[in-house]
């Protein structure tokens, strides 16, 4: 079935089906928890996960705005838990190093790569 809001994703079809293919980690944590990894740009990876978590994504902000950081997909403006869309602004998709402290890095289940 479809989403019907960000929180409410559809199904997982992944190897392990008690774990979500993409999560949201917490706002300032620059890391994924054990059972996921990060991941940047490649075959519009950060796209998928932007649709699959109900999130705005927009690929014209992908970038190295922070040089020396890592260039990873996340989201902006996400609220203490790691909801998006809770603030006043906006939470959009991006690929970017510039992950500041209303960010939250968007983590791939490492049941997807065999990993």
């Amino acid at each position: 079935p479809p989403a019907t809001s960000p929180f409410d994703v559809p199904p997982v079809t992944t190897a392990d089906p008690d774990k979500p293919d993409y999560i949201i980690q917490v706002r300032s944590v620059d890391s994924c928890p054990d059972g996921y990894h990060s991941f940047g740009a490649g075959k519009n990876m950060c796209a998928t996960a932007a649709k699959y978590l109900g999130i705005k994504y927009l690929s014209s902000l992908k970038g190295d705005d922070d040089p020396g950081e890592p260039i990873v997909c996340f989201v902006s403006n996400i609220d203490s838990e790691g909801h998006p869309n809770k603030l006043a602004y906006e939470s959009i998709a991006q690929i970017n190093s510039a992950h500041y402290s209303f960010a939250g890095w968007i983590c791939r289940s490492d049941a997807i790569d065999g990993v």
